[in-house]
């Protein structure tokens, strides 16, 4: 388990004379992608102390992890949680594993690094479960405080990359956009064409509220230097 008070974000660590244990205005548990936007945002006060708990280590060296060339490197690792499903009645009732990252870092350290929030319907249901006003049209806005979001080169965009300004922050601390070398050639208008022949439309942006179509996914802007 890690522990990180965040030293350069935070000014200053209390410490309980009475048992000599640091003290903290904030503890976040879980250091993945949220808990460190979540740890940077709190701490932007001088005053206020944040700690971050993570049952992971640290993996900045880890070659698995840099390698953003082959997805999957980390799955069924020491660094993937391995959860497992409940059976899932449209899978033959079939246990199905179900990987989160176990590092600092969480789930951004183990995965195929896209960049796709959920579909408003899933945020809904958040407050149909109780959560009084937590639903998509309340979270939206500061869903996008967290990124940083790089728009298409020209060149981006005539290879297919679209996207919706209003859909996106652009002074957060989480890099969003294209990598550097994107499928070139007739790739793109070929499996555009195909999905559209089977009525699956295609997406301009799914970081809005709907994902269903044909899109170009959006990735952390560390991809674009080939390591994560």
């Amino acid at each position: 388990m890690v522990v990180s008070p965040l030293p350069a974000l935070s000014s200053q660590v209390v410490v309980d004379n009475s048992t000599n244990t640091p003290r903290f205005d904030y503890v976040i548990v879980g250091g993945g992608t949220c808990g460190f936007v979540l740890a940077n945002q709190l701490s932007e006060d001088p005053g206020e102390t944040v700690a971050v708990i993570e049952a992971g280590d640290s993996v900045f060296d880890n070659a698995k992890v840099k390698n953003t060339t082959t997805y999957g490197l980390c799955l069924g690792t020491s660094i993937d949680w391995q959860y497992s499903s409940a059976p899932q009645v449209y899978a033959d009732n079939r246990t199905l594993v179900y990987s989160l990252g176990k590092a600092l870092g969480g789930s951004s350290a183990i995965n195929g690094m896209t960049f796709i929030r959920p579909e408003s319907a899933q945020i809904d249901l958040w407050e149909q479960l109780g959560n009084k006003g937590w639903n998509w049209a309340s979270l939206f806005e500061n869903a996008k405080l967290s990124e940083h979001f790089v728009p298409p080169t020209s060149s981006q965009a005539t290879l297919g990359a679209t996207y919706k300004p209003s859909y996106h922050g652009y002074e957060g601390p989480v890099g969003v956009g294209w990598q550097t070398g994107l499928i070139n050639g007739s790739a793109h208008s070929t499996f555009k064409d195909t999905w559209e022949n089977l009525t699956l439309p295609s997406n301009q942006d799914p970081n809005g509220d709907k994902l269903r179509g044909f899109l170009f996914g959006l990735l952390p802007g560390r991809m674009t230097f080939g390591f994560r």
